[in-house]
């Protein structure tokens, strides 16, 4: 895997903003989109991130 570490990662706008490259952000959103497909086990099943944060808000939501 690609990692961002270094200054060509990034630009410099004209008004002195710092930020990622096109590039860049592509590798930081697919390193999310892997971290939300993996699998967690969850009574006693494996579930991808993604579906448990959905089950989560339901529950929270339930609760109000």
């Amino acid at each position: 895997m690609t990692e961002i570490n270094s200054k060509s990662d990034f630009i410099t706008t004209d008004e002195g903003s710092v930020k990622l490259k096109p590039t860049a952000v592509k590798l930081v959103l697919d390193g999310i989109a892997r971290q939300f497909s993996s699998k967690v086990d969850y009574n006693g099943m494996k579930r991808e991130w993604q579906t448990m944060i959905l089950f989560k808000t339901r529950e929270l939501a339930r609760s109000f």
